[in-house]
């Protein structure tokens, strides 16, 4: 999970959850998942030094993994990585989330395919309001 969704709003497993679903997905967490990539929001723009830092940070801890895909649901930390991705030389993609979901229901008719009914999470929220849908992640 982004690490704005993991300090902000206090998810951390739904969306690895989520991703597990896939058919034939290996869903590997990152040890440095809870660090920024140097986007946050505008960072990039107005201290593009620090910010290049920290995203040599989390490329340091990445390239080891040699993973085929790195999925973040932040669209600043997706320009962020891929940028990251780049000057590192790391053969993988950098795509959000509902992407990889959109893959893993195109699969050919006949397959064993998971229905979004299958795919439901608890919001991991504890201070949510009764009602609010903002932050869960449901079918």
């Amino acid at each position: 999970a982004p690490c704005h969704l993991q300090h902000a709003q206090r998810v951390h497993a739904t969306p690895m959850r989520v991703l597990s679903q896939l058919e034939g997905a290996e869903v590997h967490e990152g040890p440095d998942s809870a660090w920024c990539c140097g986007s946050a929001g505008t960072y990039n723009l107005t201290h593009p030094g620090l910010s290049r830092q920290m995203l040599d940070r989390k490329m340091k801890t990445i390239l080891p993994l040699a993973p085929d895909i790195i999925a973040s649901g932040n669209p600043g930390c997706l320009m962020q990585l891929r940028w990251g991705v780049q000057r590192w030389k790391i053969a993988a993609e950098v795509r959000h989330p509902v992407e990889l979901l959109a893959r893993g229901y195109r699969k050919p008719a006949g397959r064993n395919l998971r229905r979004h009914r299958d795919l439901k999470c608890r919001n991991e929220n504890p201070r949510r309001r009764a009602g609010d849908r903002s932050h869960s992640v449901t079918s």
